[in-house]
């Protein structure tokens, strides 16, 4: 397979990019004799999501055009849709989600994978605007549905870590906040723009994986970089505000931090509402905290500390944090 895809590249050692993570076995990195290395990547048919010959053309073309437009993706080598594969250069560093679990990244390394997001971003919108008016305008309405759609589960109950009694309150919010993200920007571009698919190397932060596109609120797409896995997160209100300076050339900057602040809050408390850990049978009491009829997983508790601290400034936010539970977690 890498004769035909890189001809002119000897390897003497295949081994996979990432040994400890199963759904990576695709990915590999291969080493030739002058040590030069290269990364390998499989699109197998195996029903899994982005891999397909449209995932792998989607890459190659998008990998192309953000290169020779000086975003930090990495250099497409070679690309064969026959093979299933595609190369690329090999870039020596560690995930964004790596750092975070390991609590292991600074202030700089957050400003390096916010200018990453944005300058991405950036080169999406001007694919996005060449799209009719009737079209982006049709798009914008898909994503409001689906907005409401992905809110809809956080309205029954209610959630566990909804205070008692603020349950109106609590469903008035969500509504707000619904309205104010709907007039938000969105873009075509990454829809697995994961903490995993982000690497830190050279002092800079790369997009790794552009194999599954299509259409997402900005703001929100910045924030899905949050590790899924855990409590780790890339915002404080520092990079949130970085993040409003960088992206805010065509708006204001604090409607952008809000929106971010709100979209954050929203994939934090959807992340809370799907583990299901806490089951009190009691009810919670005032001010916070299980009564001693429940107990929180500790990877909850950190979580709903993080849903508590504000990254800026905002009305709706502050009705949502409101009606939440204490953490317990100073």
């Amino acid at each position: 397979m890498c004769q035909r895809l890189i001809p002119d590249f000897e390897p003497v050692s295949i081994e996979p990019a990432v040994a400890e993570s199963s759904a990576r076995r695709s990915v590999y990195r291969v080493t030739d004799r002058k040590g030069t290395q290269r990364l390998l990547k499989l699109f197998l048919d195996d029903d899994r999501r982005g891999a397909d010959d449209d995932a792998l053309a989607t890459e190659a073309a998008a990998l192309r055009q953000l290169h020779g437009l000086g975003c930090p993706v990495p250099e497409l080598i070679a690309s064969d849709e026959a093979v299933g594969a595609i190369a690329t250069e090999w870039l020596p560093g560690d995930t964004l989600e790596s750092r975070l679990q390991n609590g292991a990244i600074g202030p700089e390394e957050r400003r390096a994978v916010i200018r990453t997001l944005v300058a991405v971003d950036i080169a999406f919108r001007g694919i996005t605007r060449t799209q009719g008016a009737e079209r982006r305008e049709r798009v914008k309405k898909e994503l409001g549905a689906r907005l409401r759609e992905d809110i809809s589960d956080l309205k029954v109950g209610p959630p566990w870590f909804v205070r008692p009694g603020h349950n109106g309150r609590w469903n008035r919010a969500l509504d707000e906040a619904v309205e104010l993200l709907i007039i938000g920007e969105w873009n075509h571009g990454s829809l697995d723009c994961s903490a995993s698919n982000i690497i830190l190397a050279n002092g800079r932060a790369y997009v790794i994986d552009l194999s599954i596109l299509g259409a997402e609120w900005c703001e929100r797409r910045a924030v899905s970089g949050r590790d899924g896995g855990g409590s780790r997160t890339l915002f404080d209100s520092a990079t949130a505000s970085f993040y409003s300076d960088m992206a805010g050339a065509v708006e204001s900057g604090d409607e952008i931090e809000v929106r971010l602040d709100l979209h954050h809050l929203l994939l934090l408390l959807r992340a809370l509402n799907r583990t299901g850990d806490v089951k009190p049978t009691g009810g919670w009491a005032a001010g916070g905290g299980a009564n001693g009829d429940g107990m929180m997983e500790s990877g909850d508790r950190e979580l709903l500390a993080i849903a508590h601290r504000p990254l800026g400034p905002g009305q709706v936010e502050d009705s949502l944090r409101a009606c939440l539970i204490s953490s317990g977690i100073q």
